[in-house]
């Protein structure tokens, strides 16, 4: 299929982006069975960056997710998930490069456990998801990188909890971050992407994430509505014809 968008493919993505709305797409990464048919749909960079992880886990994971990636824009685009083509940014966030004067999305995907989660907006769009898990020097953190109203809350619970409202803030801060195209893990004393929500307007959601994890959005927009939706795997463990 040619990389070229035409006009019908145009239109109905402006319809599904319209009104700053944005698509999120969670799937689980933890089958096995589909890693030899995901592996195929990946670039020669891809598979490069998979075969430098220490652990078969997250080797897994990463095939998975890219895969679970390239299908679902290929849907959103039609075009086939393995002939899509992708640059990064100078902190590393990807993005689609397509020959096309059409609409072009922007993405942003993260993985965390057995999930992983895609964004899909006509904006910049950061999205992150993590496994709710007990976190050493969490107030540490806490209080070096949120701002003092959520330290004080998070500091205020015990447990679960604390774990919950931990990662809930983590997450928003992450999203924002990749949203505007930041590094990760920036410290205080390096340009934060928090500071730079007073020059762009960015527009956060905690989303509806699975049973024990915690899920943000972050758009750049003043407003955001989120379509949230669950990809299924049946379609990729159908016999090839």
């Amino acid at each position: 299929m040619n990389m070229s968008l035409d006009r019908t493919v145009s239109s109905n993505l402006q319809l599904r982006l319209r009104d700053g709305a944005v698509e999120v797409w969670t799937a689980r990464i933890d089958d096995e069975r589909l890693n030899a048919r995901y592996e195929t749909l990946l670039d020669e960079d891809e598979r490069a960056r998979a075969g430098r992880f220490a652990f078969e886990r997250d080797r897994i994971r990463f095939i998975q997710s890219h895969g679970v990636t390239r299908l679902i824009l290929g849907e959103v685009l039609q075009v086939q998930a393995s002939e899509l083509k992708f640059s990064r940014g100078p902190w590393g966030k990807p993005r689609l490069e397509m020959t096309s004067s059409h609409v072009v999305p922007e993405f942003s995907l993260s993985h965390s456990g057995d999930y992983c989660a895609l964004a899909i907006g006509r904006s910049a769009v950061g999205i992150d998801i993590e496994k709710i898990r007990d976190v050493p020097q969490m107030n540490e953190i806490a209080q070096r990188h949120f701002a003092p109203a959520e330290f004080q809350q998070i500091a205020a619970l015990a447990g679960i909890d604390r774990q919950a409202a931990f990662f809930a803030s983590w997450t928003r801060k992450e999203a924002v971050a990749k949203a505007l195209g930041f590094g990760l893990g920036l410290d205080a004393e390096n340009q934060s992407a928090m500071g730079r929500t007073k020059l762009d307007p960015v527009a956060t959601v905690q989303l509806h994430s699975p049973s024990g994890y915690a899920a943000a959005i972050a758009y750049l927009a003043s407003s955001i509505k989120v379509n949230e939706l669950t990809y299924s795997f049946k379609d990729a463990l159908a016999p090839r014809e």
